[in-house]
């Protein structure tokens, strides 16, 4: 800079001598360049002055660049480790925050899992009742097993009585048979009297076509059933021991003939009660809520064929309720084919003891 200075002052010095040289006048040029000489000696000191301040200024501006960077690099190294600090916390949130989070999603997860599982499990439940409902409700229960539950104790009581009967007319019968007599006299009487119960009960052996026999008509035709089967029977005590023993021979032929009739009798007597199962497809006769074991069969037998009750409650039901149907069915089956072997050990039985059909 100052060399540029002190060319323009060169110039400036060169220019004016030719300026004087040209005019002649030594003295003005002598003056003037003195005058020039000063002037520019005031400008140059007062440029040097300027210049100086200037490095002065630039110096200060230098200083204070320094302290400003100084301060400003301190700043940023503060304002970085504050920063780098304040990251530092930040990342620790939030990997505590991540942490925390990833134990709630995990405790979420784990709940959100239970239970989907417990409603699963509680679907599966639900699903099971409706099933059951549907599998074991109204449609899997026939009526026939309802009837069949309210009749097997009155059933039961019934069968006890038939074969309670039934050795009592066996143990009336012998009584019958092994009667002693009181001479000739007492035998007429009694075979006049057979004669006339036999006489009397002639119109009730009609009846024995019919399923169901009042007590007193069971009575009767059992009482005239003793007699067809032994009308004259002897006194045993005046009998020879060989006698005797064709005599007990004789009576026990008779007397299982006699068993087969009674149960022919028995089976038409009022034995069973109707409570709680007359009821649906059941067609029985009752006499004073009682019917017979031969009603009882008829109304499982052929008069369940011809019920459209029955065909309508079969008609209703599910494959458990059917199955159920089966086994009542089967179980009635074999209580009839048991029945029937007895029936034909007891035809057997007659035609040994030459008993007609």
């Amino acid at each position: 800079m100052m060399t540029g200075i002190r060319y323009f002052v060169g110039i400036t010095l060169a220019f004016s001598s030719a300026n004087a040289l040209a005019t002649g006048c030594d003295t003005c040029l002598q003056a003037k360049i003195q005058s020039a000489s000063t002037q520019i000696s005031s400008a140059l000191s007062t440029l040097n002055s300027t210049a100086s301040q200037t490095v002065t200024a630039t110096q200060t501006v230098n200083t204070t660049l320094n302290a400003a960077s100084t301060s400003f690099i301190s700043i940023l190294n503060t304002n970085q480790i504050q920063l780098l600090s304040s990251l530092d916390a930040a990342s620790k949130k939030i990997e505590f925050t991540n942490e925390a989070t990833t134990s709630t999603l995990a405790n979420l997860t784990d709940t959100i899992t239970g239970t989907i599982s417990e409603n699963a499990k509680n679907q599966s439940k639900m699903a099971q009742i409706f099933q059951n409902r549907d599998t074991y409700g109204p449609k899997s229960m026939p009526l026939s097993l309802a009837i069949a539950v309210n009749r097997s104790e009155h059933l039961t009581e019934a069968l006890v009585e038939f074969n309670g009967m039934l050795d009592d007319q066996l143990s009336k019968f012998k009584e019958w048979a092994y009667v002693v007599e009181k001479g000739e006299e007492t035998t007429r009487l009694r075979r006049e009297k057979a004669l006339e119960l036999m006489d009397e009960n002639e119109e009730l052996m009609s009846q024995l076509s019919t399923g169901l026999l009042t007590e007193e008509v069971t009575t009767s035709l059992l009482d005239t059933m003793m007699i067809v089967v032994l009308p004259d029977p002897l006194d045993y005590e005046n009998l020879s021991t060989e006698e005797q023993i064709a005599y007990t021979s004789f009576i026990e032929r008779k007397a299982a003939a006699y068993k087969v009739l009674a149960k022919f009798v028995l089976m038409k007597a009022p034995l069973l009660s109707t409570e709680g199962w007359n009821s649906g497809y059941s067609q029985i006769e009752s006499e004073n809520d009682l019917t017979s074991i031969e009603e009882f069969i008829k109304s499982e037998s052929d008069r369940k064929l011809l019920s459209e009750a029955w065909y309508n409650d079969v008609a209703k039901l599910n494959d458990v309720g059917l199955l159920r149907e089966q086994v009542n069915q089967v179980n009635m089956q074999n209580y009839l084919l048991s029945s029937l072997v007895d029936a034909q050990k007891d035809n057997v039985l007659l035609k040994s003891l030459g008993v007609k059909e």
